[in-house]
């Protein structure tokens, strides 16, 4: 695939968001990691970073990437599809402006915190995904995860009230695939949520395109069974 470039833009008046990750950029497939926004690189290429795979069948090769602290985009269109990896996952895939494409799994905290606030993204103006993963002062070696978004007049504020909305997860009595807890009525919720709110806003009519779907992808995604514990926004 050919690089592709996202132009700089200026947004008037106030406030001003410059798209892409302010920068000239030909990276296109982004994810959440770690609290950062990851583009695939290549060896040599300045800032890049490199980790070595440890489980799945890329087990031992070396990728490289970059990390952001957030990417600030238009919307173009967003869709509900089915997870690479399990018949059971879906993934939030949204596709920007300027030819850049968003891959987040649904049952996630960063999918979370998309979901608790997409209704209140004025679809019109950019808006800057901003993640973060801090560690718990009370449980050493947990972590809140999520992402803020920001739009020209502030942070998007959620439309959904997490203990009067959200499902709990369900205890149960023995586990089952080594889980101990049900999250299917939350992750019932949150499909169901977004689904309305894609169709009300025809995001599904757009020229949408995914990570997943392009042999540039380059195996990011080479643990995704690994979930972090989903806490409440902590912003």
């Amino acid at each position: 695939m050919a690089p592709i470039y996202l132009p700089q833009q200026t947004i008037k008046p106030n406030n001003t968001m410059q798209l892409g990750f302010g920068e000239e950029q030909k990276y296109t497939y982004i994810k959440i990691e770690n609290g950062k926004i990851t583009v695939q690189a290549k060896e040599g290429d300045p800032k890049a970073k490199s980790r070595t795979i440890e489980k799945g069948q890329n087990k031992g090769k070396v990728i490289w990437f970059k990390e952001y602290p957030s990417f600030t985009g238009i919307i173009q269109s967003v869709r509900l599809r089915q997870s690479p990896w399990s018949k059971f996952d879906k993934l939030i895939s949204i596709t920007f402006k300027g030819a850049y494409s968003l891959d987040i799994p649904v049952d996630s905290p960063y999918g979370n915190s998309f979901a608790m606030r997409c209704q209140n993204i004025d679809l019109d103006k950019p808006v800057k995904f901003a993640p973060y993963k801090i560690e718990r002062e009370d449980k050493p070696g947990k972590f809140n995860q999520g992402v803020v978004l920001y739009q020209e007049s502030g942070k998007v504020e959620p439309s959904l009230n997490w203990k009067e909305h959200v499902p709990s997860i369900v205890k149960l009595n023995r586990p089952i695939n080594g889980s101990e807890w049900d999250k299917s009525d939350q992750i019932k919720f949150f499909e169901d949520h977004l689904s309305r709110w894609i169709e009300d806003n025809n995001l599904a009519q757009g020229n949408s395109f995914s990570a997943f779907e392009s042999e540039e992808e380059g195996g990011l995604n080479e643990d995704p069974d690994h979930k972090e514990e989903n806490n409440e926004i902590p912003f």
